[in-house]
């Protein structure tokens, strides 16, 4: 006899469907009935005691009645938590097709926490992407995960690396500028600056000043 966990099935009473004794927690649809004149396979455990079954869902029935394998959730050490037939995601065992053949590798997805917040040292995955072994295929999260970049780590890294293109930018436009003389009779603007805030003060363009060019220069660096 198998018991499934509460978490994974429940049972709901329906007159059209009276056969049906188990329904899955995630979708609600039957995954095991009692139908009269099939043999009994099993016993299965409800909110209302054991009761007696004659049929499972099984992965290649569900594949039929809902779709392809979309998405199988596997935890960290490959236990199994979901999987997901079209669009019809359930959480019970019976349709487990670990084994199976039904799906391929690229619809495996690890749930795991080191997963969503660092960067895979071995692999390279980012942040929230699945880790890849040599080959390329997804596979179960590295152990050493943990280790990586954290996401906060590689914000910070990439904000640092957006603020030193942006001063090289802003280098290279006052080379230009610097490089032709103004007009004599234009009008320039002196830019200024300001500190605001407290107690963290940061920099704040202010009113600019304005000035006639008199006379002009040519750099000659």
């Amino acid at each position: 006899m198998i018991i499934i966990d509460a978490e994974d099935v429940g049972t709901r009473q329906d007159e059209a469907m009276s056969d049906g004794v188990l329904y899955d927690n995630c979708c609600g649809e039957p995954i095991a009935w009692a139908r009269v004149g099939e043999s009994v396979i099993g016993e299965e455990w409800t909110g209302h005691g054991h009761v007696a079954i004659t049929r499972r869902l099984s992965p290649a029935e569900a594949v039929r009645k809902y779709g392809p394998v979309t998405e199988v959730v596997v935890g960290r050490g490959g236990g199994f938590k979901s999987v997901t037939y079209g669009a019809t995601r359930f959480f019970s065992r019976f349709v487990d097709p670990r084994g199976t053949g039904l799906y391929d590798d690229g619809v495996v997805v690890v749930d795991d926490p080191a997963r969503d917040g660092y960067q895979c040292p071995v692999c390279g995955a980012a942040p929230g992407a699945q880790c890849v072994n040599t080959k390329g295929k997804p596979c179960a999260t590295h152990g050493k995960r943990s280790e990586g970049r954290s996401r906060r780590e590689i914000e910070r890294a990439q904000e640092a690396d957006r603020i030193a293109r942006e001063e090289a930018e802003a280098a290279q436009q006052w080379k230009r500028d610097m490089a032709t003389p103004p007009v004599v009779g234009d009008v320039i603007e002196i830019k200024r600056w300001k500190w605001v805030g407290a107690p963290a003060r940061e920099l704040v363009p202010d009113v600019p000043d304005h000035a006639t060019v008199q006379r002009t220069y040519a750099n000659t660096r």
